[in-house]
This record gives C-alpha cells, structure tokens and sequence, in this order.
C-alpha cells in the first residue's frame, strides 16, 4: 500500500495542515485560493514556525501534494480563481479518511509541532470540541495505528514536564524545518510573535500620534 504522507517535507506539511485547518474554522472561505491559503500558510498565530513562503512555494507544494492525491483542485465549474482543498475526509479511500478529531490533531501537529495531549485539547478546540482530554488520548491512540499505519508518535517525556508530548510522522518535524530556509522564527514558549504584533501597533499609535500633534500645532499657531 503506497504511503501518499511518505517524506513531505516543510512546505507541504504547512499547505497541508492551512487547508485541514480552515476547511475547518471557516468553511465558508473554504476551498482556498492560491493568495489565501499563502497568507494562512505565513500567518504568526497558531503557527511553529512561522514561514514566509511564497506563491511560487506553495503553488509547487500544492503540485507535489495533488501529484500525492492530498490535495485536489476543488475549482467551480466557471471559477475564475483556482481554489484548492484537501483530500483526507470525503472521499472513499479508507486510507486517507480521517474523523474530525483526528483532522483537528494532525493539523495542530503539523503548524504547531509536538506538544502534549492538553495543548492538543486547547490549540485543537477551535477544530474540534473535545470533551476531554480522554477524548484526545483516544484519538492520539487511533492515528497511532490507523489502517496500519502510525501518523503520531510519543516522544519521551523531556524535564520539568508532566505529560510527554506526541508529535507527527509525516514529514519533517520542527528542528528539520528550521532548516529549510523558510522560517522566520518559531513561536514556542514566549510566543514571540504577540511581541511583534504589540510593538507593531505601538509604531502604529505613535505615528498617528505624531500626525495628530503636528496638526494641532500648525492650528494652534497664531496668524
């Protein structure tokens, strides 16, 4: 049986993982066009790494990953954008048909990289409920052996750390993203990104400050 997720390297994952994602949280934009699904790919939020790829970029990882029937060009009969979404529910290979809390799990693994089954049940919410974090130790369970094949793994639990954390076996997995030249910078941990958003807005006020001020002296200015 041909593994279709054998190897997929750091920009399939993200284009994979963007069209799970928002056939989710927002179906009514779902499929996604080529601009919109570059933007969700290169958002800062919910995302480890965050990437900057390009149209070309994703454009070739959607021609890999149709060349892998994960992906199928969904366009309207008389679309005149070619709109694009995923190949892992809906269809009638049992290979490829994943249930929403699987969907949910795989997703969040693979934008997000490993994390425990309590990060997977609150990044994983906006996807899917789960009633508990049971719930997610059972799903973790399924895709562990799905069809005979494995598409999570546990890690061994590091220091410090209550739960040990699961991550995908699809592809390459954060510190082999790293490395593909792609990345901005990782959100683990701190969240550096809200830093980055904060004193983006900051800059933002000050300039409208500065404008406002200028205009209020030259009104202020005697004839």
């Amino acid at each position: 049986m041909e593994n279709n997720f054998a190897n997929l390297d750091a920009a399939e994952l993200r284009v994979l993982g963007c069209l799970v994602e928002k056939a989710m949280t927002t179906p009514e934009y779902y499929p996604l066009s080529l601009n919109a699904l570059t933007n969700a790919c290169n958002q800062k939020s919910n995302r480890d790494p965050v990437m900057n790829l390009s149209e070309a970029d994703v454009q070739n990882a959607l021609g890999r990953l149709i060349g892998r029937h994960l992906v199928m060009d969904k366009t309207g009969i008389g679309g005149r954008v070619r709109k694009y979404g995923h190949r892992l529910a809906g269809t009638l290979s049992q290979e490829l048909e994943f249930t929403p809390a699987q969907l949910a799990l795989l997703a969040e693994l693979m934008l997000r990289g490993a994390q425990t089954p309590g990060e997977l049940r609150s990044h994983g919410g906006r996807m899917h409920a789960f009633g508990s974090l049971e719930e997610v130790l059972q799903t973790l369970s399924g895709l562990q052996q799905h069809h005979g094949r494995s598409y999570v793994e546990e890690l061994p639990r590091e220091a410090g750390r209550r739960e040990n954390r699961f991550r995908h076996t699809l592809g390459e997995n954060g510190s082999d993203a790293m490395a593909t030249g792609d990345v901005v910078h990782s959100d683990t941990g701190s969240r550096p990104e809200q830093g980055v958003d904060i004193l983006q807005r900051l800059q933002t006020l000050e300039e409208r400050v500065a404008r406002l001020e200028a205009l209020l002296s030259r009104e202020t200015q005697p004839e």
